[in-house]
């Protein structure tokens, strides 16, 4: 898992440098890579793990965090909409119906087409020549992400927001090459870490690990979704990689396990330290409030069974 250590203080200036790294395309190509890769799960249940070691693969750019693929209302636009949102950079349209809506620090729009911003991948210029290019919602999206996939050398795109977990039909009918990697970790760890390290009250982390959980084991069974547990990740790296790299009917590719040379110069240190196993289990570990314990007990024994922990 990524460091323990609390996370340092930065500033936005700090932090606009390390998202602006990665390299924007030059010009923009008629180019649509196919079977792109989403990622979804309960916050705090390692999808940024996954997605950075995703990211070292030679074969497949999974970017920052953009935010865009969680919001329902997205997939009943029409391009002209959503250019409109671009050009006066106003998306309350698009917010609406969006489940467990993001705020940060930085905006509530974190990471949605905001130029020269946290979590951008195209500069304005290229994100509006993208607009003219494409014919339709979804070229669009297929134009933005190939472009800035092949400007690092990949041929294969993905994407990581947890909430994607909340619209898997929506992607999946909108891209029908694509596979969905639902990443699910205990949810009495993932409570924990939601209350102590994002001011989570117990019952709303609760229901957010359920919540999410719930919104994706319903495609057990599709052939396009597919289920990794954290636990896996962290506890038998190699295997578990080999395993979705089989699903994703890509050859596996050591460098996935050096994937902090990924990470290294982020201020947030996301994907930046080794794995560690001790947060694996905190649940059982001395010094957990009672009254939270019995909390996991009376909701969550029923959904932690269903995902094949033990209670």
């Amino acid at each position: 898992m990524t460091t323990v250590t609390k996370k340092k203080t930065i500033t936005m200036e700090e932090f606009l440098k390390y998202e602006m790294a990665t390299k924007p395309a030059d010009e923009i190509k008629d180019i649509t890579f196919p079977n792109p890769i989403l990622i979804g799960g309960c916050g705090s249940s390692g999808t940024t793990l996954l997605k950075t070691m995703l990211d070292s693969h030679k074969n497949i750019a999974c970017g920052q965090e953009i935010a865009l693929f969680d919001r329902p209302r997205l997939y009943r636009m029409e391009l002209d909409e959503l250019y409109r949102m671009f050009t006066t950079q106003k998306f309350d349209e698009i917010n609406k119906e969006q489940i467990f809506p993001l705020f940060t620090k930085f905006g509530s729009n974190f990471g949605l087409f905001i130029p020269n911003s946290g979590k951008q991948y195209h500069n304005f210029s290229t994100i509006k020549a993208i607009f003219e290019k494409a014919e339709n919602l979804k070229h669009f999206l297929d134009l933005f992400f190939s472009n800035w996939a092949e400007a690092q050398g990949k041929k294969r795109w993905a994407e990581k927001t947890p909430n994607n977990v909340f619209c898997i039909e929506e992607i999946l009918s909108l891209f029908p090459d694509a596979r969905f990697v639902h990443v699910i970790r205990d949810g009495r760890d993932v409570a924990l870490s939601l209350h102590e390290g994002r001011d989570f009250g117990i019952p709303a982390a609760i229901f957010r690990w359920l919540s999410a959980v719930e919104a994706g084991i319903r495609f057990r069974g599709n052939p396009r979704y597919y289920e990794l547990k954290y636990e896996d990740l962290i506890l038998d790296t190699e295997n578990c990689l080999r395993k979705l790299v089989d699903f994703l009917e890509e050859e596996y590719d050591p460098e996935m396990l050096n994937y902090t040379e990924r990470g290294k110069d982020n201020p947030l240190n996301y994907g930046s330290t080794p794995i560690y196993s001790n947060k694996v289990g905190k649940w059982k570990k001395d010094g957990i409030d009672p009254a939270i314990l019995r909390a996991f007990d009376l909701t969550l024994t029923d959904m932690l069974k269903k995902v094949g922990y033990e209670v």
